[in-house]
């Protein structure tokens, strides 16, 4: 399966079918909602494969590479290798006209086989659950590394001005939280999370329980939340290194080091 067999998408689909399939499928397959006959590791790791997917068809620079791949293995699939035809059997021969039958059969089935084992398989990314052993990779692709949910209580909606009379929300819950892992040295940035579990839920719920509620309920509250996530995770991996701050990485690092962006496949709920 490539990336748009994952989506369940054609590779001609819009951005906006992209972000859709991905949306649904991500509700449909939530660790949350594993059924009994299915273990959430399993969940957990079709999760994963959905957001990789995602983040690289999402971005129009990525897809187009990945499209360029899948071209290249495409005109690159050995042809197609037909049995030789056989002589026609005599027609006073029965039995030796079916022997050359299923002759014919045999060959045509070993050969459709054989051509079907060498279609050349999509890369499946690496994907981590905090948690596991992790190992690293030295491809160009990002991995994703799934974080637990998280609900915490908002400290400011109180205070902050109403559009209606309406008591706020006060509860703010996030299902599923995914970190991208860029690929350079991708085995220590993981190893450093894992480290770090416990001091980055910590600094999770204390910056989180001041977000915004007026930001929050706006249409870019998602990406509002990401960059709160984000800059967390950043500033605790930095203090993991004895740093004070997150020092900008170089022009270019950014984007193929560390914690490169953070998904919210199941979006956030305030109640």
């Amino acid at each position: 399966m490539n990336y748009y067999d994952t989506l369940e998408v054609s590779q001609t689909a819009s951005s906006e079918v992209v972000r859709a399939a991905y949306k649904s499928l991500m509700q449909r397959h939530h660790p949350d909602k594993a059924p009994a006959s299915t273990s959430q590791a399993d969940m957990a790791g079709r999760a994963a494969l959905l957001a990789q997917a995602y983040a690289v068809l999402s971005d129009p620079e990525q897809r187009a590479a990945y499209d360029l791949r899948l071209q290249s293995l495409t005109t690159h699939a050995p042809p197609e290798r037909r049995p030789a035809p056989r002589p026609a059997p005599a027609a006073s021969d029965t039995s030796s006209w079916l022997a050359w039958l299923l002759i014919l059969v045999l060959v045509s089935s070993g050969g459709l086989i054989v051509l079907l084992s060498k279609k050349p398989p999509a890369t499946p990314p690496q994907a981590v659950t905090l948690g596991q052993q992790a190992t690293g990779t030295t491809g160009t692709k990002p991995n994703v590394l799934l974080l637990a949910a998280l609900t915490v209580r908002l400290k400011t909606a109180a205070a902050e001005p109403l559009a209606h009379d309406l008591a706020p929300p006060r509860t703010l819950s996030i299902p599923t939280m995914v970190l991208q892992i860029g690929p350079l040295d991708s085995a220590k940035t993981i190893e450093g999370v894992e480290q770090r579990r416990e001091a980055i839920t910590v600094r999770l719920a204390d910056d989180l329980a001041l977000a915004s509620y007026q930001n929050l309920i706006t249409p870019d509250g998602e990406n509002y939340l990401r960059k709160i996530i984000l800059k967390a995770v950043q500033e605790v991996m930095a203090t993991h290194k004895g740093q004070a701050t997150a020092a900008p990485l170089p022009e270019d690092l950014r984007g193929r080091y560390g914690v490169t962006d953070v998904l919210l496949p199941a979006s956030f709920s305030l109640q």
